[in-house]
């Protein structure tokens, strides 16, 4: 395993986004008839062979070496935590609602795999059958920060959970003006610091677009939930702004000021997209 993460990195999502395939049972991994290669794409790198089946025979001599079926039934206490503080603190219900409010987009259910063992790692896929919409995400554990109040603590972890969910909403009128975007935004050092690793998984207008409006439509969702508290507002703005820049999307601020301004002129997200656009070309 560390060889191919030394290879690729991505290596790492290719495994644990297709791990739902199989069940573990008695020591060997059986397949799951739902899901046959769900992880098949990061950004430009697409793979068609499931690494979980490639390296079936080694994992379950893993999973029988250090005992895995013993540690998870001994360890279930800490991760029932992780679900019910999911439960308690993440807001899922209500964000869903804004988003269902505020956008023309339906999603139909949501799944989240989490683990403690990421860090900060998230990203999301979907699938639509027959009209019906699922999403799963790959969240962080809730984290507890001692130096934040309360709310900031809330308003942090409901953010890494918003900036996934609120992908399958920006993207969906985004796919309408596709072209424009691109247009809009070829000049693309403008608005990535390429040299900023993670930045070349952003490689057109379009997805550059899609990623700071993610982040932008999180601050239209804390000004709307947390209005009136001026301090708490200005430090979620201040950290937004600041994580998109330190991720090389140096622009971030200047368009976040820009759509809240847009925002207070139309009650649809949808209907923002053109005027969006428009500035975008302009700067």
């Amino acid at each position: 395993m560390d060889s191919l993460l030394v290879k690729n990195p991505l290596n790492y999502i290719f495994f644990t986004g297709n791990a739902q395939t199989y069940f573990l049972k008695n020591e060997v991994l059986t397949p799951n008839s739902n899901y046959i290669l769900p992880a098949n794409r990061v950004a430009n790198v697409k793979i068609d062979v499931n690494p979980i089946t490639t390296y079936k025979k080694e994992i379950e001599a893993f999973a029988k070496k250090s005992n895995f079926n013993e540690f998870y039934k001994s360890e279930k206490p800490f991760y029932d935590k992780i679900i019910s503080d999911y439960k308690q603190y993440s807001n899922l219900q209500k964000q869903w609602n804004w988003l269902e409010k505020n956008f023309d987009t339906k999603i139909n259910s949501y799944i989240v795999y989490t683990s403690a063992l990421i860090n900060g790692l998230n990203y999301t896929g979907g699938y639509e059958n027959n009209n019906f919409h699922l999403i799963e995400m790959v969240l962080p554990t809730i984290q507890k920060e001692k130096d934040r109040s309360e709310k900031n603590n809330e308003a942090f972890n409901t953010r890494s959970m918003f900036t996934e969910i609120d992908h399958n909403y920006v993207e969906k009128p985004s796919v309408k003006f596709k072209s424009e975007i691109n247009t809009a935004l070829k000049d693309r050092e403008k608005w990535v610091n390429t040299k900023t690793y993670g930045t070349e998984y952003y490689p057109d207008g379009y997805k550059v677009f899609n990623e700071y409006m993610t982040y932008g439509v999180f601050i239209l969702y804390a000004e709307e939930i947390y209005k009136g508290d001026t301090k708490l507002l200005q430090e979620i703005n201040n950290e937004v702004n600041g994580v998109m820049i330190e991720r090389g999307f140096i622009k971030m601020k200047e368009f976040n000021e820009k759509l809240k301004n847009l925002r207070n002129k139309k009650k649809k997200i949808d209907l923002i997209y053109p005027e969006l656009i428009k500035w975008c070309s302009l700067q």
